[in-house]
């Protein structure tokens, strides 16, 4: 199993052990770039990774150094660590806030038709509306686009032009009732 595989799927307990056990065999400064880097969004660019170790070591990295550094499994699985669990304290965060926000607007439309304040209830429905709806460029860029693959022979068919059809028209005899 890869490093990223087991930190994303170990319980919180054992990702918390896994950070202290590999912060251990790792200098503070280094300790201290790998946080820097969990915090970017992405991945930075080399050279602002080489200044921010210069920076928290007080000596200058060359590249290959980064390299051999990345390649440690104890600055790689610390790095994943933290940064998975950033990742899973902002999900519960998220959850957290997003509850509440959504009793709080609540709260405020209920207060609103107390007080009769029909001014207020657009304010506080409609931004919510309007981030929970999709928006119509988004809804067309979402449209399904749908590939049909035919043969030639079926190509041929549909640029041919319309069959004629011959049709006889025969006298219809009204069946007596009697009679069956």
């Amino acid at each position: 199993m890869k490093t990223r595989e087991l930190v994303e799927t170990v319980t919180d307990d054992v990702l918390h052990s896994l950070v202290q056990s590999t912060a251990g065999n790792l200098d503070g400064p280094v300790r201290t770039f790998a946080r820097w880097l969990a915090l970017h969004k992405g991945h930075p660019r080399i050279a602002a990774q080489l200044e921010k170790l210069q920076e928290v070591t007080g000596f200058e990295w060359t590249e290959a150094q980064r390299q051999e550094l990345y390649a440690s499994g104890a600055f790689r699985t610390y790095y994943l660590a933290i940064k998975e669990q950033g990742l899973r304290a902002m999900r519960f965060r998220t959850v957290e806030v997003a509850a509440k926000s959504v009793e709080m607007i609540d709260w405020g439309l209920d207060e609103a038709k107390k007080k009769g304040d029909y001014r207020a209830i657009p304010g506080l429905a409609s931004p919510v509306m309007e981030r929970a709806w999709p928006r119509r460029e988004d809804m067309a860029q979402a449209a399904p686009t749908v590939i049909i693959q035919i043969t030639h022979a079926q190509h041929a068919q549909l640029e041919a032009p319309p069959a004629i059809l011959e049709a006889e028209i025969i006298e219809v005899i009204p069946v007596d009732e009697s009679s069956l």
